[in-house]
């Protein structure tokens, strides 16, 4: 994307931001309207949240009047005259239409949809009390920036399991023309660590998978905060203080009376005396949302239409006993306020989808279009989990293997189209369907990922690994021929160092009993080094005239002794490149 950031500098501080995007309704807009097009996006990726404004990527900065009552709600849709008031004399939204995610007026009250914003940059006057909305394109009815988000936690390396969820949530974001949210999961203290935070910015930059803005859960903990009050002021959380031998022993006995191993909310018998006695002998309880025991239901971006039974699940912890915020909660309370539109993510979450949709709707929000991806098996169907150590990203790449070559195998893996090496990013994005993928376990084998690095190495020119031949120690005046005669020969770029050993060093001649007689004699009738383009077909003129031989009977013997290999480039242009006699 194509930002221009000006700052203004007064009493207060907004960054106007223009962004140039693929979408496109806003393309074809952009150009009947070229003077309007740029008061399309509000500030930092079209979310801004009530009482701040984005100054720099991923940093917030007081701006609005925190005692506003409206705050600006994701999913509005306001029209050229609505104006906001910094200092909080008139409301926001006064003469504006809000729509929800499914496009339906709410009004003037507050949001229940789901959606991120789609309004006019902001200015300030000069006095820097009134924040003007810009004149703005007009919008189809419901259209909303798509938005996703991958969330690891930096508690080790991306592997190819996540690097599948991370690509799919990347390519819906870029082929719609959105934003892509890096979020760092880092709320353990624990095992987070800066390493694999900058290893997973690493992975993803190697692969070409660049984000718009990175957050970091770990600096959002208020927000979190803020979500709990909100639910025990509503009913929906209490602290339980069972310890994990106690809930153990429970679902134990629930099995063996054939009962699903469901937590039995024994936490909302206990009295305030109860609780405060717990808490002196334990510590702090965990804290659990109470689900609705009702059917959750929702359409699948993957697996269609899915229903789940509350009652079948255990309320689940949100909040630990150390005071830890679990993924649950984070995750609601960011993905609603980021905006975040449509979730990608394995299908070992769809339980998981089910109580946070719930908790999205305790805390007055709609939810995103989740889809569930199926689960990566190894080769035979083994469990993946069991090879991840050795599929990491950073392994991958330390073995050669090609970003694109990767990429084209991961975003048709599992899908009803046939893996296809693409050429470039665009062209990957503009062949991605999410409604192709099927729900059946995904069979994943890395060995097909080496055909598909050797065909990028093979199309790749020689400007592009000048450098990489170089620091072979390759001699410049036959570099370029080097790199033509061996680039279909490799499957990664390591395997050079291989080829040009031969060529300097010489071969380690393999040769059969039966065909000693015939090497020693076509090694007398090589012509001298160095040798010429038309070497080779000298040669076997004068060895088959000398011996008999043809076929695959003269020319097989031959490579294996001056390669070493029974396969290779092509021996006419390859003998040039020798820099010792063969038969010397």
């Amino acid at each position: 994307m194509m930002r221009k950031l000006m700052h203004q500098h007064m009493s207060h501080q907004i960054v106007q931001r223009d962004i140039a995007t693929r979408d496109p309704f806003i393309e074809n807009r952009a150009a009947e309207q070229p003077d309007r097009v740029r008061a399309l996006r509000l500030i930092e990726d079209a979310f801004l949240r009530q009482g701040d404004a984005v100054v720099e990527a991923g940093q917030f900065e007081r701006v609005f009047d925190p005692e506003i009552p409206q705050p600006l709600f994701r999913g509005q849709i306001l029209d050229p005259d609505c104006h906001l008031a910094c200092g909080g004399t008139e409301r926001l939204g006064e003469r504006g239409q809000r729509l929800d995610g499914a496009g339906l007026q709410i009004g003037e009250g507050r949001r229940q949809g789901h959606g991120p914003v789609m309004a006019p940059r902001l200015s300030l006057d000069k006095r820097g009390a009134k924040c003007d909305l810009l004149p703005q394109l007009p919008l189809p009815k419901g259209h909303l920036m798509t938005v996703t988000r991958f969330a690891p936690s930096p508690t080790g390396y991306i592997h190819i399991g996540n690097l599948r969820t991370a690509l799919f949530n990347w390519l819906i974001a870029r082929k719609a023309g959105g934003t892509f949210i890096l979020r760092l999961d880092d709320t353990d203290p624990e095992r987070s660590k800066q390493e694999y935070a900058d290893a997973i910015q690493e992975d993803l930059e190697w692969l070409g998978l660049t984000w718009d803005r990175i957050e970091r859960q770990s600096a959002r903990l208020d927000r979190y905060e803020a979500a709990a009050d909100e639910l025990r002021a509503k009913g929906r959380f209490y602290e339980a203080f069972e310890t994990p031998t106690e809930l153990d022993l429970k679902r134990k006995k629930q099995l063996n009376m054939g009962k699903p191993p469901v937590y039995d909310r024994a936490a909302l018998a206990l009295s305030d005396a109860d609780k405060d006695k717990l808490r002196a002998e334990r510590g702090n309880g965990a804290w659990r949302f109470k689900l609705d025991q009702e059917r959750i239901e929702w359409t699948d971006g993957i697996l269609g239409d899915l229903s789940i039974d509350a009652a079948s699940v255990s309320d689940p912890v949100l909040i630990r006993g150390d005071g830890q915020f679990l993924y649950t909660l984070a995750s609601v309370v960011d993905d609603t306020e980021m905006g975040v539109t449509h979730v990608v993510r394995g299908s070992d979450h769809v339980t998981n989808t089910a109580t946070q949709i719930q908790i999205m709707a305790a805390l007055g929000h709609g939810h995103p279009e989740f889809a569930h991806h199926s689960l990566l098996t190894g080769p035979q169907g083994e469990a993946l989990s069991k090879r991840l150590g050795t599929l990491s990203l950073r392994d991958l790449r330390a073995a050669g293997v090609e970003p694109m070559a990767l990429l084209s195998l991961m975003a048709r893996l599992g899908s009803s189209q046939p893996v296809e090496l693409h050429g470039s990013l665009d062209e990957l994005i503009e062949g991605f369907d999410i409604s192709h993928f099927g729900s059946a376990p995904t069979k994943f084998d890395a060995e097909d990922l080496k055909p598909l690095s050797a065909r990028v190495l093979a199309a790749r020119p020689y400007e592009a690994v000048a450098e990489h031949i170089r620091d072979l120690g390759v001699p410049d005046a036959i570099a370029p021929e080097f790199w033509d005669v061996t680039r279909e020969n490799i499957m990664t770029l390591d395997d050079l160092a291989g080829w040009w050993q031969l060529f300097r060093d010489g071969p380690e001649p393999v040769v059969a009993e039966e065909d000693r007689e015939f090497i020693d004699t076509a090694m007398g009738l090589l012509p001298s080094h160095p040798y010429a383009s038309e070497t080779w077909g000298q040669w076997t003129s004068a060895v088959k005239d000398a011996t008999g031989r043809k076929g695959k009977g003269l020319f097989m013997p031959l490579r294996l002794a001056i390669t070493g290999q029974a396969r290779g480039p092509e021996l006419g242009r390859a003998l040039p490149l020798f820099q010792k006699p063969l038969n010397g």
